[in-house]
């Protein structure tokens, strides 16, 4: 029930709210002396409901998992209020059908009509919108079954039932027909507002709510109501009644002012007021008064309930709140928080000298806190709040807690210890307490105060003696913190059990309670610190077995987060001689290191193994969040993610929070799974290198989220394509040897007409003369069935393989002893060779490859193939991924980002693949993108970008054209350099103009996305083509004057 009420706290005011909203209704706390009905909410095995219709005394309204949402809230609480469900109403055959052979079995009587008289509707028409209708498909056997549906009308469009957003206005008026609100009745919530009378009104009310904690400050006027005869006390008509509370029946009368009053200011002692306005006739429309929302202040109670400005909404921006607490003497305060974003502090103040003393500086979410005075009965709550994010704010409870060791009302021979709501004894150091818990005798132990010492066990080095309980304390300075090294531990007992002998540590940092038992053998040094300028140890040692002990060295350092928290706004972290401002997880330090700002939440992962939590982990994820997480592992990986924690708001559909994986770089991937609730989801594998995972919050419930990992596995089966695709032999190449008893095997298809090509660029395994140790080995086609090209082991060149068949199995195996760096393997489809004429696209590539190797220029180039095919149909995320792999294996291989270029219908693969790998990328530059460049996604992520095409003609997936007009203009790239002078490791701006050229036409655009600054080009050929004035250039020595021409300018951007 705790954890209950602490979850819904904001969702049941704010659904209580929105009903006073536009109702005369008044949702008060309950008070058994004064009230007759009264709701109790709780967490029923029946989800989300509640008695239908209003039954008068306690009524339950059950709030179940995924039931804590506004819409579902106002729906149960309209059942209080006296509503019944719409469709059942009398008259409802008219309006709607019912399904019942879809209905779940023993809930057909949700689907009941009313009798005649049953329920009455107060006049108002049938409501669609209502929101104690129900959906379409509620309570159905599958969620593609009707339960109940509109008539349809005439128009032929059925009306749209059972939202859960607002009441409807048919809701609001009968509701207010129900309870006889009257027609100038207005409710505010605001931190301001101005009281204006109606033309046409002559009674009329206005109720002004704040959060608990917070007080009403109104300015009133009564100038324009008419002065009367009689005295103001006994006047029947215009006069004015300010009451303290939520209704004129139940509040104390503050003020009661008549005509002729120029302004009076009244404050509220709570945080509600109502005026009653009533004049004999009416005058015209006019403002009679205005109002502001003050917090903090005084508070002398024995209990009560703070909460933060205009909780359970948002607080605003810039706050500050300062309330004092009071209870009578010789009572402590105890206080229960539930806080969120910013900065709520809680001091404790002394009676006599009005010195205070930080308790505690909170903030985050999701969390309960139960705190009290020391030894004062007074509390002084300080509350903050920046110009930037704003959340819900916090919810406190406080009471008065008796202090029985002041009051004498215990037996303790030495020290008496209050807790809350009772207390304990304990003893002097040297002391240790009887089995009466109340007596102590003396034994070993001490008290320390230097701001250096250290102790030993009993006997030490010897071993200690058995039955012994001994106790130490170190007490420093106030604002210190305390070091404690223990070089040797060597106590009876395993290190995950200590039932026997211990030594017993309290007020430890990092550990659960403050907590840490010890016993075993420890070889290296143990080092922990305390939480405050205190420490206290305990060593208990049972009848037998016993053992050399333990010694503990400590020092003492100044605690700059003691002092207002060293100015870090979330976490701060002593070390020893310094500090250090840390944030949770989904903030980010700002420049001055101190304060946090909140971060993104997309996030690139490029390690072959790693993990994977949710948002603010283990604390509950934010709420209104997208978080994404692209995992990308070393080509010929795969990845494996297991969930380890998990724990999202439940739904039969995951309609609210989730968690989705795919298979691949991005949410247009292949979907592997969407999760939500406390049900581990099952371990997951992608096929190839990558791995996307996204998770959605809506805006109500969250709850601890999920700590996943994941790892890289080698093998599995791989698709060869024109565009070249590569395999390593492990995860770690690079950084590391491979590893020890590793067995791997991939399998390469190509499609039934290729073959499989193969090239190893590195190879480096075991020697030995048989390959009977380290060894690859490659087969064509199934392994019993075609030949096998190996083993393949030491450091040799290993010529090209090409299958027979459209299949290659390749195995990897090491053993136990030597390991080397392993190999690479590039892979792709291949075309059986046919007797073809020279193409004058040959010279072409003979003349680039000649240029790129005698300059050892870094050059890739990814091909789509089958150009001038008109049966293949160019597929562009198959292109697209060859583009990002080339682009990963550029910067793993040369250690730069590279400068993307893409020409014609290659732009459209290469803007996917630039836009997908932005942050590790100098630069984009696009030819001719208008011949499969699908112009709508152009728009969308460029805007202004659409490009006119040539004659008009748009071809979203063609086959490539060899007769097109294409030019790659080396003066408009060398354009985009000079106006974009761009420097190493710094981003492009945003305005920073493209040319786009497509024939004669080309316009400028800026580029909407500012990518950070590399050396990958890419074109439609089998290199780069460069094409002049519409005709192929064939002569050598111009192909390489253009390129050196290019690759200068491409150079430049380093």
């Amino acid at each position: 029930m705790e954890s209950f009420r602490i979850r819904s706290i904001p969702i049941l005011p704010m659904s209580m709210n929105h009903w006073e909203n536009f109702t005369c209704l008044s949702f008060v706390p309950y008070n058994p002396s004064l009230h007759k009905d009264y709701i109790i909410f709780t967490s029923d095995k029946c989800g989300c409901c509640s008695y239908v219709g209003r039954r008068g005394g306690p009524q339950i309204i059950s709030i179940g998992n995924n039931c804590d949402k506004l819409g579902i809230v106002v729906h149960e609480l309209g059942h209080v209020v006296g509503f019944w469900h719409e469709h059942t109403r009398p008259d409802r055959d008219l309006f709607v059908d019912i399904f019942h052979d879809n209905i779940q079995e023993g809930q057909d009587y949700n689907f009941d009509k009313a009798k005649s008289g049953e329920i009455n509707s107060l006049g108002e028409t049938y409501d669609y919108w209502s929101i104690m209708h129900y959906a379409r498909d509620t309570f159905s056997r599958a969620a593609y079954l009707d339960t109940i549906l509109p008539k349809k009308p005439s128009s032929g469009v059925r009306p749209k039932i059972g939202q859960r957003l607002h009441l409807s206005k048919g809701d609001i008026r009968q509701a207010n027909k129900l309870y006889s609100c009257p027609a100038c009745f207005q409710t505010y919530f605001g931190p301001f507002g101005e009281l204006q009378i109606s033309p046409n009104s002559t009674h009329c009310f206005w109720r002004i709510r704040a959060s608990a904690g917070e007080h009403i400050v109104l300015n009133i006027s009564t100038l324009l109501i008419p002065q009367s005869s009689r005295s103001c006390v006994s006047a029947p008509s215009n006069f004015i009644i300010i009451s303290d509370g939520v209704s004129t029946g139940s509040s104390i009368i503050r003020e009661k002012l008549c005509g002729g009053i120029q302004q009076k200011m009244v404050v509220s002692l709570s945080n509600t007021l109502m005026i009653e306005m009533k004049l004999e006739k009416t005058i015209p429309l006019s403002i009679i008064g205005n109002f502001k929302v003050q917090c903090g202040g005084t508070i002398r109670s024995e209990n009560g309930t703070i909460q933060s400005p205009r909780f359970p909404e948002f607080y605003p921006p810039e706050s500050k709140c300062i309330w004092n607490i009071s209870v009578e003497k010789n009572f402590l305060l105890e206080a229960h928080k539930d806080c969120s974003y910013d900065n709520l502090k809680i001091y404790e103040v002394e009676e006599d000298t009005s010195a205070q003393k930080l308790l505690g500086t909170f903030c985050g979410q999701n969390y309960p806190v139960i705190f009290s005075t020391n030894v004062s009965n007074q509390l002084r709550l300080q509350f903050s709040s920046d110009a930037s994010i704003q959340k819900r704010g916090f919810h406190l409870e406080f009471f008065k807690e008796i202090d029985e060791c002041k009051l004498d009302m215990h037996n303790c021979d030495q020290i008496c210890v209050n807790s809350l709501g009772s207390y304990k004894c304990e003893c002097y150091n040297g002391f240790s307490l009887k089995s009466d818990g109340r007596t102590c005798e003396r034994t070993c132990g001490g008290i320390f105060t230097a701001d250096s010492a250290n102790f030993s066990s009993p006997n030490f080095p010897s071993n200690y003696s058995s039955n012994l309980r001994c106790m130490w304390e170190i007490a420093v300075d106030e604002y210190h913190q305390i070091f404690l090294e223990i070089p040797h531990l060597e106590i009876e007992g395993m290190k995950s059990e200590c039932a026997y002998d211990f030594l017993h540590i309290s007020h430890i940092a990092g550990r659960r309670n403050g907590e840490l038992r010890l016993c075993g053998s420890y070889t290296e040094p143990l080092f922990l610190k305390s939480i405050s300028n205190r420490l206290k140890l305990v060593f208990q040692s049972d009848a037998s077995m016993e053992r050399s002990g333990f010694t503990v060295n400590y020092v003492a350092d100044l605690n700059e987060c003691a002092k207002e928290n060293a100015g870090c706004s979330h976490i701060c972290e002593n070390k020893l001689g310094s500090y250090e401002c840390r944030c949770p997880s989904g903030f980010t330090l700002a420049e001055n290191r101190h304060k946090c700002v909140e971060g993104g939440c997309s996030y690139q992962l490029y390690e072959p193994a790693g993990r994977v939590v949710s948002p603010h982990y283990p604390d509950f994820y934010p709420n209104n969040r997208t978080c994404k997480w692209h995992i990308l592992t070393t080509p010929g990986h795969r990845i494996v993610l297991e969930f380890h924690i998990f724990a999202i708001e439940d739904h039969s559909a995951c309609k609210y929070d989730k968690v989705q994986v795919y298979d691949g770089g991005d949410e247009m991937a292949p979907f592997l799974g969407k999760f939500c609730g406390s049900a581990i989801p099952p371990e997951l594998e992608s096929s190839g290198n990558q791995l996307f995972i996204e998770m959605l919050t809506d805006e109500t419930n969250s709850e601890a989220g999920f700590n996943a990992t994941y790892e890289s596995e080698c093998g599995g089966q791989l698709y060869a394509e024109s565009s070249t695709g590569f395999i390593y032999s492990h995860a770690y190449y690079g950084d590391r040897k491979y590893e020890k008893s590793s067995k791997c095997q991939w399998e390469i298809i190509a499609d039934p007409e290729s073959n499989v090509k193969l090239l190893f660029t590195q190879f480096s395994l075991e020697s030995e003369d048989t390959c009977e140790y380290d060894f690859v080995a490659i087969f064509d086609g199934e392994k019993r069935e075609k030949k096998m090209y190996g083993p393949f082991c030491g450091d040799i060149d290993i010529e090209t393989i090409i299958t027979e068949s459209n299949k290659a199995i390749i195995e990897f195996q090491t053993d136990d002893t030597v390991e080397q760096k392993g190999f690479i393997i590039e892979y792709a489809s291949s075309r059986p060779v046919e007797e073809r004429k020279p193409s004058k696209f040959d010279s072409i590539s003979v003349a680039i490859e000649k240029w790129a190797t005698n300059l050892r220029v870094p050059f890739y180039s990814v091909v789509y193939q089958n150009h001038g095919n008109p049966n293949q149909i160019w597929n562009v995320n198959d292109w697209r991924d060859n583009i990002i792999t080339a682009i990963d294996e550029s910067v793993k291989i040369h250690g730069q980002n590279p400068v993307v270029v893409g020409s014609s219908a290659g732009c459209q693969a290469v803007l996917r693949a630039a836009l997908a790998r932005a942050p590790i990328i100098r630069g984009l530059v696009l030819f001719s993108p208008g011949v499969g460049l699908d112009l709508n996604y152009m728009e969308r992520v460029l805007p202004g970008a659409v490009v006119h095409l040539k004659q008009g003609r748009v071809v979203k997936h063609p086959a490539m054209d060899p007769n097109l007009d294409i030019r790659v203009d080396l003066s408009n790239l060398m354009e985009f350099v000079d106006n974009c002078p761009l420097k190493p490791n710094k981003p492009i701006s945003l305005n920073c103009p493209i040319r786009i050229v497509h024939g004669l036409k080309d316009r400028l655009v800026p580029f909407a996305n500012s990518l950070n600054l590399l050396s990958l080009l890419e074109t439609q050929h089998k290199a780069l083509t460069l094409i002049n004035d519409g005709h192929f250039i064939t002569d050598e020595t111009v192909i390489h004057e253009s390129l050196d021409s290019l690759w200068k300018t491409i150079s430049s951007l380093y």
